[in-house]
């Protein structure tokens, strides 16, 4: 299956990836910014956030099926705002190949 959000991507969204080291208030070193093709929206939805906990997410971002991101980097939208990520799902196509990656913010 081909990369649909490649095709379809009108948007730009930078993503900093966390190290494996934290700084002293508990907050993981982050890394430098790399820029990434996506489709976002703007909805209110819920999601079962890192603890289990319903959480509300004001916006969902597809990446491609290759792109890594994990709950713990930090994503900055097309606007420039930057929030923390409350899920991070993979989809799959029907070949068990990644189709995308949803982040929920």
């Amino acid at each position: 299956m081909t990369d649909l959000v490649a095709q379809w991507a009108k948007q730009t969204v930078f993503i900093e990836h966390a190290a494996s080291s934290w700084d002293g208030n508990g907050n993981p070193v982050l890394g430098a910014a790399s820029s990434n093709a996506a489709i976002v929206q703007f909805k209110t939805r819920a999601v079962i956030g890192r603890n289990g906990v319903l959480a509300a997410s004001a916006c969902q971002v597809m990446l491609s099926g290759s792109a890594s991101v994990t709950i713990d980097d930090r994503i900055t939208l097309p606007d420039g705002t930057s929030s923390p990520i409350l899920s991070v799902e993979k989809i799959y196509d029907f070949d068990g190949n990644p189709a995308y990656v949803q982040v929920y913010t």
